[in-house]
């Protein structure tokens, strides 16, 4: 049952490549889009999965819509808490202000990307932004695009913040505490982009030698 989603999101991806325009590849758009795959999963869930409950329904339903309702409601106000900031225009004033930095560009990048992550909450516009404003100015800045790339995404994976939708996420699933998603989930995820950085620095020092940099 937990591989139905994924089923039909793959048989969708799949007709569309291979039957585009199609009657078959319609169908499958449609049961196949990731909303709709997600809802006919429950109702399998509900019909065939019953049976092998033994909590009655009104304590089954409570209980998922306790869990799942409060993780949709704050990711939606996470998301939007990002989508305001982001409208604020303060990505236009982390460009103006960093560009002046004289740093090494491998360093630039973790660092833009990873305040753009924590103030705005999304990983997916930090790692585009940033992308959008160095990607350019690669064959200028002296350093493999592939390098500059993973400097990018490492700055992405850390300080994930209350204002990112994930935070939450891992915070009502894990029954942690505030402070304890904060150690674990922003913490852990620092750590992480922080290492991939090192691992980046230290590719750069063969860069030209190895296949690819």
């Amino acid at each position: 049952m937990l591989a139905l989603p994924i089923v039909l999101i793959l048989t969708n991806t799949v007709s569309q490549l291979l039957l585009p325009g199609t009657a078959i590849a319609s169908f499958f758009g449609f049961v196949g889009e990731k909303n709709v795959a997600l809802l006919i999963s429950v109702f399998a869930a509900i019909i065939f999965l019953r049976p092998y409950i033994a909590i009655p329904n009104n304590r089954l339903y409570a209980e998922a819509i306790n869990s799942a309702g409060m993780i949709i409601l704050i990711t939606g106000a996470g998301g939007a808490f990002g989508a305001v900031i982001n409208s604020s225009g303060i990505g236009d004033h982390l460009i103006a202000t960093m560009q002046s930095w004289s740093i090494p560009v491998l360093l630039l990048a973790f660092i833009f990307s990873q305040i753009l992550r924590a103030s705005l909450g999304s990983a997916t516009v930090a790692l585009v932004t940033t992308s959008s404003i160095l990607g350019p100015m690669v064959g200028e800045l002296g350093v493999s695009p592939i390098l500059l790339g993973l400097a990018i995404c490492a700055g992405g994976i850390g300080l994930s913040l209350p204002n990112d939708s994930g935070f939450w996420v891992v915070n009502r699933f894990g029954k942690l505490t505030i402070p304890q998603t904060l150690l674990a989930w922003t913490g852990g995820g620092f750590v992480a982009g922080v290492t991939a950085l090192i691992t980046v620095f230290i590719l750069n020092l063969f860069a030209g030698i190895l296949p690819g940099l």
